[in-house]
């Protein structure tokens, strides 16, 4: 099984090919640090992007990112790389991160977000 590492790559050279990045986790990592308003959903998108005003760093555990919210709100974001299990790029291509496929498939069952046909047909798996 592929590690952290392979999702901190993607993340890393979509971010630095295209203008923006979406990056999917789960609330309930306990070291994700979101408004917490964010977390009553099991999962939250973020848009991430090196032009924006605020600061963008990915770290080898872990991105640091200073996001604009509601009313202009400025957050200190910390997004541990194992939080993120799935990341969408400007041009809507799809990528599921190999160390979390089952987690989201368990998720996906219990929680009706998505069917195992929608995660086949739009999402590519990161190996």
């Amino acid at each position: 099984m592929k590690t952290s590492s392979d999702a901190r790559k993607t993340i890393k050279t979509y971010l630095a090919k295209d203008k923006h990045l979406f990056i999917h986790a789960n609330t309930q990592h306990p070291e994700l640090i979101i408004p917490e308003y964010l977390k009553k959903d099991l999962h939250v998108t973020l848009k991430l992007s090196y032009y924006f005003e605020t600061s963008v760093e990915v770290l080898k555990e872990k991105i640091l990112a200073t996001l604009l919210f509601s009313k202009n709100e400025r957050f200190d974001c910390v997004i541990p790389i194992q939080s993120i299990f799935a990341c969408t790029t400007e041009n809507n291509e799809h990528y599921l991160f190999e160390q979390e496929k089952d987690k989201v498939k368990k998720e996906t069952k219990q929680n009706a977000a998505l069917s195992k046909e929608d995660l086949r047909k739009n999402l590519k798996l990161v190996k």
